[in-house]
């Protein structure tokens, strides 16, 4: 948006060529910085969807110290 409107000053003579190159080179930037973002966000849900969790034992390990149903406080830990 700031490129277009510096672009339509600078036709005027409004700006100079030098306002006009950093508006360009600004927006370069920006959508150089949107790719690297979108690149990122790619790899994440690539290695979200490849994710496996292993563990060595099988079924539950510990002492189950709630369950479903009961009465929990702030004092429950």
């Amino acid at each position: 948006l700031e490129e277009a409107r510096v672009q339509g000053l600078f036709k005027t003579k409004a700006v100079s060529e030098e306002e006009r190159d950093r508006a360009v080179a600004n927006l370069a930037s920006a959508e150089g910085e949107l790719a690297i973002a979108n690149a990122e966000v790619t790899q994440a849900e690539f290695d979200l969807k490849n994710t496996v969790i292993r563990t060595e034992t099988t079924g539950l390990v510990g002492r189950t110290e709630i369950t479903e149903g009961n009465l929990v406080t702030a004092a429950t830990t």
